[in-house]
């Protein structure tokens, strides 16, 4: 198996695909991306994918506790307690320093500048992604996931508390003088 895969779709959370932002004030700004899925779902490729990158860079016996520790797969009830819309789901965070593809189910682009609401907190999508080792020294080791490209499969419920300006506005008549 490669380390390389695309996910089944999953809800979008914290999407950042079209600028990239320095959260954490690294210095490297990143694109990113959080996709959740309720508990239960298979999540063996996902498994799979991090012991591979982890026996290819630090061997066979030291590969499984790396992988343990490094918590890649991330459970919403431990990992986020303060956040509702991860109760009940398995997350992973993505991030890349290489502005992703984003299409849609046809496989058409999403331009970020133009469409700038296509990708948003409720929608479903899938993603390329790779597992990856690091060794950043001082026993700074583990494995987690790359984001490649994105593909939006659905429209979802909001979840960022976001409204359409025809959502939070009513129609008005021509009765109405704009002067009050």
């Amino acid at each position: 198996m490669s380390t390389r895969f695309v996910t089944p779709p999953g809800r979008v959370s914290y999407p950042n695909l079209f600028k990239a932002v320095d959260q954490f004030d690294t210095g490297t700004p990143k694109f990113q991306l959080t996709l959740a899925w309720p508990k239960g779902t298979d999540m063996s490729q996902f498994e799979t994918a991090l012991l591979e990158a982890a026996v290819a860079k630090f061997g066979a016996t030291a590969a499984p506790g790396i992988v343990t520790k490094s918590n890649a797969l991330h459970d919403g009830d431990i990992d986020a307690p303060d956040d509702p819309n991860m109760a009940g789901y398995i997350f992973v965070r993505l991030n890349s320093i290489r502005k992703p593809e984003v299409v849609n189910a046809r496989r058409d682009p999403i331009l970020g500048p133009e469409s700038p609401d296509e990708v948003y907190a409720g929608c479903m999508a899938r993603a390329s992604i790779n597992a990856y080792a690091y060794d950043k020294g001082k026993g700074n080791k583990g494995v987690t996931f790359g984001l490649n490209n994105v593909q939006k499969v659905a429209d979802g419920d909001r979840i960022d508390g976001g409204k359409s300006a025809a959502e939070d506005f009513d129609e008005i008549g021509d009765e109405i003088d704009p002067l009050g």
